[in-house]
């Protein structure tokens, strides 16, 4: 009968290899168990140490393994996960991809992983459009500096007048410019220069429905002081006579019976410029009268003389000239 003092102990330790024995002991004092351990483990140093050339050669699911458990487990060595706050701090710390984040926090299966997931999708995206609108704005200063100068218009600077400070708050409406001609002789390259291609805003009219008219959602007050409407067409003026104005009131776009998609902005005083090869704009060219004379009264159309061009110099450089 053990003494009283001596608290009663049982151990079973396995060692998973052909040279190691069961070793296992009940009943046993504290000073007894820390010898069996010891011995244990010194036979288990001695056999890894032995035949460590053997198992640095052979595969991970041939090395000996000590499992401290009631049964034995024969399957190879696992890496254990960590916690999807430390693959996040790693992936902060751009030490890893967002794939190999994506794929770690779902190995990990911790319970915070989706919202992870989650987040990690959406900076990734806004990220990527950062670096694309980045290269964007490199590549549009590199080419405005190589752009030829462009000749002077007595309407397009009468018409520049209305934007001046003194007016703001005094006009209730500004009238839209239309630059008409045929293609390449600079229609954009002008429109985009006269508040800078930075305080531009510049859409595509092209391939939409009568009356349609591309988003707007990316028009800022603040850095905005022009809309480009390129390729624009008649429809799409008659149908929307107030936005094209600059007037006092917002504007609700996109609207449907819904308005589930809608938005809306105020882009009182901001240029509204349109660029197109053919708008008719008088009721010779198609248009009815009441149309032809809004038109011809609440719009500044502006046409070049036939084989003249907006930009100053013999020969273009940025677009590609067919020859015979």
């Amino acid at each position: 009968m053990a003494h009283p003092g001596v608290q009663q102990r049982t151990c079973t330790v396995m060692v998973l290899s052909d040279m190691l024995r069961h070793v296992a002991f009940r009943g046993k004092s504290l000073m007894c168990a820390g010898i069996i351990w010891r011995v244990a483990f010194h036979q288990l140093w001695s056999h890894v140490h032995a035949n460590h050339a053997e198992n640095t050669r052979a595969h991970v699911s041939d090395r000996p393994r000590c499992v401290f458990s009631e049964r034995i487990h024969n399957d190879a060595l696992q890496d254990f996960p960590v916690r999807a706050n430390i693959i996040w701090n790693q992936w902060s710390a751009r030490k890893m991809s967002a794939a190999q984040c994506a794929h770690e926090l779902v190995r990990c299966r911790d319970r915070i992983a989706p919202s992870c997931l989650q987040a990690l999708d959406v900076i990734s995206r806004r990220e990527t459009l950062l670096d694309l609108e980045s290269e964007m704005v490199a590549v549009q200063t590199a080419l405005e500096e190589r752009q030829h100068g462009f000749i002077n218009h007595p309407a397009v600077e009468d018409w520049m007048r209305q934007f001046l400070v003194e007016h703001y708050g005094i006009k209730s409406r500004f009238m839209p410019l239309a630059l008409l001609g045929g293609t390449q002789i600079g229609k954009t390259s002008k429109a985009m220069s006269l508040f800078s291609v930075a305080r531009t805003l510049k859409v595509s009219c092209q391939g939409l429905r009568t009356g349609v008219l591309p988003s707007l959602s990316n028009f800022d007050r603040h850095r905005h002081r022009a809309i480009l409407f390129d390729e624009a067409r008649t429809d799409q003026v008659l149908c929307n006579r107030e936005l094209f104005q600059s007037s006092q009131y917002a504007q609700k776009l996109s609207q449907s019976l819904c308005n589930q998609h809608s938005y809306g902005i105020w882009n009182y005083g901001t240029a509204m410029i349109l660029c197109s090869n053919l708008m008719p704009t008088c009721v010779a060219e198609g248009l009815c009268p009441e149309d032809a004379e809004w038109m011809e009264t609440n719009i500044v159309c502006v046409r070049l003389a036939p084989g003249q061009r907006w930009y100053l110099g013999v020969q273009r450089t940025d677009v590609c000239v067919k020859t015979s």
